[in-house]
């Protein structure tokens, strides 16, 4: 880190953009609609388009403004502690300091003793979510000076969690939210709350680079990809486990609003995560495996996204740790994968010497990353070009953001494969349903199917694989895949138009 020192930028520490071609046209365009929105707003800006950069640079046009900047950036992880720090020392930012610094609240109280005493000091600090919610650094909220600040709240969904809509920090007028996806799901209140702070709301929010104009528009930010569904299924121990939860949601089930109560949701919940840890996928990723060999000729530089338990809580926990069946789950497809001859090596939170894994991963020494929990947020590796989905998950915020990591540009690049595991309805379970039962399991194949509509309305194959058995699938139980396809195109024409 810098030196504890506070003192006036002298010419030699001038914060600078860090590439010499200064920054691009969409990220002028957002620093111009924040100033318009009286200097709040949400970025609503695809994977890999450079949200932090993007926001960086409005700290360096205004400093260059106002002659300081003072920063309070807050995010959910440990590891992106340390990427925006680095970030930021690229802009040749100084006095950059974070909550992982051992004497981080003497930092802070000697910035607010000099603020009262009128000396001019610059400063970055960078906090995880659940440092800034405890109860240290809520007591520093009190101090005078903040009013100085900007904030920017990077993965901006988790400022709407209950346990900190009571601790925003409001007297920081200047904002800015961070997020390729910054409403909270099946969280209305929540959602409401940010877009009232940061005073900006969906679908056009302040500034928006969708992934579809990130990919097509001329330079292009993100290369474009191919989707490929593959179809699994449960066994005949899943799908007995599976058919005695069916039995009691139906109990749940509230066939006019076509909704579950709460006894629904966790059992619902109970149900994905069997699903999710399907046995069977262990074979689908076989046939994807030989496919992708025969397809790019090298199983290098692939991501393989593996079924996991509960999602994270940035409050409670900024360092993920595993579980007892997830470790097991993570032995198992390694094992799988190694015994076809590939390379790989796991990419977990608690994995050591991680750029060594990446500058191997780069050299195509490591074929295969397995990934669990690390990938979704914060991790940069461009040079990957295929991406293979284990993990049957529903929540948009990880399919959006782990589709992202693999459709940054790369030198030799030109596209991304993405092939994502779906477990699909079995006619056999199906045909002998009774019709309310059988609604309402295609009411949630119709959900799962919001996932790979997502994945598909961008993709370069999209018609050929409406035309193929996902297509076929979706027509006979009577889902209009084709409307939700266009839904997709018409979110992301209106975040264009914005």
């Amino acid at each position: 880190m810098e030196n504890n020192s506070f003192s006036k930028t002298t010419v030699r520490d001038v914060p600078q953009f860090p590439y010499p071609s200064g920054a691009r046209n969409y990220q002028t365009e957002a620093y111009t609609n924040w100033i318009k929105n009286n200097y709040q707003g949400i970025f609503a800006m695809a994977t890999g388009t450079g949200k932090t950069i993007t926001s960086l640079n409005c700290i360096l046009e205004e400093y260059r403004h106002n002659g300081f900047y003072r920063v309070l950036i807050l995010v959910p992880t440990r590891a992106l502690v340390h990427q925006w720090t680095e970030e930021a020392r690229k802009f040749n930012y100084r006095n950059i300091y974070s909550t992982q610094d051992k004497n981080w609240m003497s930092i802070l109280g000697r910035h607010f003793l000099n603020e009262q005493l009128g000396i001019p000091n610059n400063l970055i600090f960078i906090s995880t979510y659940r440092s800034f919610s405890g109860e240290k650094f809520q007591k520093l909220l009190h101090k005078k000076g903040w009013d100085k600040f900007t904030l920017i709240a990077d993965e901006v969904h988790n400022m709407g969690s209950s346990s900190l809509q009571n601790k925003m920090p409001v007297q920081i007028t200047k904002r800015i939210g961070l997020s390729a996806t910054p409403e909270r799901i099946y969280d209305e209140s929540g959602s409401e709350t940010i877009y009232t702070y940061f005073n900006a709301s969906p679908p056009q929010y302040t500034y928006c680079y969708s992934m579809y104009r990130a990919i097509h528009s001329e330079p292009s930010s993100l290369v474009p990809y191919y989707y490929y569904p593959y179809f699994s299924h449960l066994d005949e121990e899943e799908l007995k486990e599976y058919r005695k939860i069916t039995e009691k949601l139906i109990v749940h089930y509230n066939s006019r609003t076509k909704e579950f109560n709460e006894q629904g949701k966790k059992l619902l919940i109970k149900r994905k995560a069997l699903i999710n840890k399907a046995g069977n996928k262990l074979n689908t990723l076989e046939k994807i495996l030989e496919d992708v060999a025969k397809k790019e000729k090298s199983l290098n530089y692939t991501f393989v996204y593996l079924p996991e338990g509960k999602e994270l809580d940035f409050l409670k926990s900024d360092a993920p740790a595993y579980d007892d069946e997830e470790k097991k789950i993570i032995r198992k497809y390694g094992e799988k994968i190694r015994s076809y001859g590939y390379s790989t090596h796991e990419f977990l939170c608690n994995t050591p010497h991680k750029e060594k894994i990446v500058e191997q991963f780069s050299q195509g020494k490591i074929n295969i990353l397995l990934a669990m929990k690390i990938l979704d947020e914060g991790v940069d590796i461009p040079v990957t070009r295929n991406a293979i989905f284990c993990a049957s998950t529903g929540n948009p915020r990880q399919y959006i953001q782990r589709r992202g990591r693999v459709l940054r540009k790369s030198p030799g690049k030109t596209h991304a494969n993405i092939y994502d595991i779906i477990i699909a309805p079995q006619k056999n379970f199906m045909d002998y349903l009774p019709v309310e039962i059988k609604e309402m399991e295609i009411k949630i194949f119709q959900n799962e199917l919001k996932r790979v509509a997502n994945f598909l309305y961008a993709a370069e194959n999209r018609h050929q694989v409406l035309n193929g058995e996902l297509g076929k699938l979706a027509d006979l139980y009577r889902i209009d895949f084709v409307e939700m396809i266009k839904e997709n195109l018409t979110i992301d024409k209106n975040q264009i138009n914005s």
